[in-house]
C-alpha cells in the first residue's frame, strides 16, 4: 500500500533551460529574451505608425483645398501606407516585414525623431525573419514562454 495522497497537487520540475513549449526548444534564455524584446519593439513601431498616420490626417485637415491639391494626395497616401504597415506589424504576415522596413527606411530622413524610429525599427525587424510569415512566432506565444521561463528561473532561485 502506498502512502501517497492521490489528491495532492502534482509536482513539476521547473528547470530554467527546459522549454515549456516545443516551439522554443532551440532558444536558450538569452536568445528568447532578445526575441521577446524585438517582438515588443515591433508592436511599438506599429503603434507609432498608427499615431503618425493620425498626425498626417490632422495635417491633411488643416491644409486648405486651394493651391495644394497635390499635397492632399501625398498626405493621404502617406497616412494610408502607415495604417497598412501598422496592420502588417500587428498581424505579422510575410509582407509586413518588408513594408515595415520600407517605412522605417523612409523615416530615417526625418531628423531626430524619425531617425530614432527608423533605426529601432530596422534593428527590430531586419534580423528577425522568424517573427513574420506563415511559420511565425506570435507575440502571445513568445510572451507566455518568456514569462514561464522567468517564473521558473525565479522559482529555481528560491
Amino acid at each position: 500500500m502506498t502512502t501517497e495522497n492521490p489528491y495532492d497537487t502534482p509536482s513539476a520540475s521547473l528547470n530554467s533551460g527546459v522549454s515549456f513549449s516545443g516551439k522554443f526548444e532551440e532558444y536558450d534564455d538569452s536568445e528568447l529574451n532578445r526575441l521577446y524584446r524585438k517582438s515588443r519593439d515591433i508592436g511599438s513601431i506599429g503603434a507609432l505608425c498608427i499615431f503618425s498616420s493620425f498626425v498626417v490626417f490632422a495635417l491633411f485637415l488643416n491644409i486648405t483645398p486651394y493651391g495644394m491639391s497635390a499635397m492632399y494626395y501625398v498626405l493621404i497616401a502617406i497616412a494610408v501606407l502607415q495604417l497598412v504597415v501598422a496592420f502588417g506589424l500587428f498581424t505579422r504576415p510575410g509582407w509586413g516585414r518588408a513594408a515595415g522596413l520600407l517605412v522605417c527606411a523612409i523615416s530615417l530622413i526625418n531628423i531626430p525623431v524619425g531617425t530614432i524610429f527608423g533605426i529601432v525599427g530596422i534593428l527590430a525587424m531586419y534580423p528577425n525573419k522568424n517573427l513574420f510569415g506563415e511559420n511565425r512566432i506570435s507575440h502571445g506565444e513568445l510572451k507566455a514562454e518568456y514569462k514561464a521561463r522567468k517564473a521558473a528561473k525565479k522559482a529555481k532561485k528560491a
